[in-house]
């Protein structure tokens, strides 16, 4: 018995118990002005159009090697970035669903029988399997974990450090406008030796970008995708929550089409429409469009695929 829980940006809206509401695409922008008034919020006019339209072209525009758009320091914006995912916090435990989600799964987790992954840059699902005093196997390490729960981050995450590079003004900006890339060692740090190392490294997550492009730390996100795809074939069941379903992400919809095993998702009923329209998959099902209204549904979903398990071996549930 294989699962796989996979989060988005819809699913830490609606996760609960935070220190602030996470943001969503449309909203991230107008988040990122407010907490950086001297960056983010004094961005050239004619970016701040884009980016008010569309976060992804923005982000394009800001890291092409022939813009005149920022006079900016693009690199900073991007460490800014990862500063404002890092400071969202769960306060309430009892109030998150992925904490109350991940406490009520906590055995499958650990014997890996479930598989999380998000395409977040926050830190909220790291937080909740932390207060639950789970270990976290993220698959940079080229080893894995014994008795930890699994945490793909196809995206990369904003406590992803490069390390043996430090990022400053101008040699930064040529290095993400020129299309080259930067490799190093991975160190994964949380709280207040996060929040120092930002100031010097720079975080290993894919841009916000249509083409979702990694240039710090490329070679350590294309192996977590590649593990991240060959988990999504194994699986017999795969719940998206919060995720736009969206075939022009290859790298994420490919395999998720492909895989042919029972697909359940969360995300706006328009979407999921046209997803299917898309594709035709067999095997899937629309659970509704928020977290929270869902989280029965998962609970469901989930332990129909345990008890079906369990039965297989004369074994059921208590």
């Amino acid at each position: 018995m294989k699962i796989i829980l996979f989060f988005g940006a819809g699913a830490s809206f609606g996760s609960g118990g935070c220190n602030r509401i996470p943001p969503l695409a449309t909203t991230l922008y107008k988040e990122l002005q407010d907490s950086f008034p001297n960056s983010w919020g004094a961005a050239d006019p004619a970016l701040n159009e884009i980016f008010e339209k569309n976060f992804e072209l923005g982000m394009n525009e800001l890291c092409k090697d022939d813009t005149n758009l920022s006079p900016l320091d693009s690199a900073q914006m991007v460490r800014e970035m990862a500063a404002y995912f890092s400071s969202l916090k769960i306060e309430n435990l009892e109030l998150n669903l992925y904490y109350r989600l991940f406490k009520k799964y906590r055995d499958e987790l650990l014997n890996q029988n479930i598989t999380i992954a998000t395409l977040n840059y926050d830190l909220l699902i790291d937080q909740a399997l932390i207060s639950l005093g789970i270990d976290i196997d993220h698959h940079v390490e080229h080893y894995t974990k014994i008795y930890a729960a699994t945490l793909f981050k196809p995206h990369g995450a904003c406590n992803f450090l490069l390390n043996g590079f430090i990022v400053s003004g101008q040699n930064a900006r040529l290095i993400m406008g020129n299309g080259g890339r930067v490799n190093g060692h991975i160190s994964i740090e949380y709280e207040e030796s996060l929040k120092n190392s930002l100031n010097e490294k720079f975080p290993v997550m894919s841009y916000f970008t249509p083409d979702k492009v990694t240039k710090f730390g490329e070679p350590h996100i294309e192996r977590i995708r590649h593990e991240f795809t060959k988990k999504i074939y194994q699986a017999k069941s795969i719940i998206t929550v919060g995720i736009k379903p969206n075939i022009s992400d290859k790298h994420i919809w490919d395999p998720l089409t492909l895989s042919g095993h029972e697909l359940s998702i969360i995300s706006a009923e328009e979407e999921f429409g046209s997803y299917i329209e898309e594709t035709n998959r067999n095997s899937t099902c629309y659970l509704g469009s928020k977290f929270d209204d869902c989280f029965n549904s998962i609970c469901e979903k989930i332990d129909q695929n345990i008890n079906a398990f369990r039965n297989k071996r004369n074994i059921t549930l208590p």
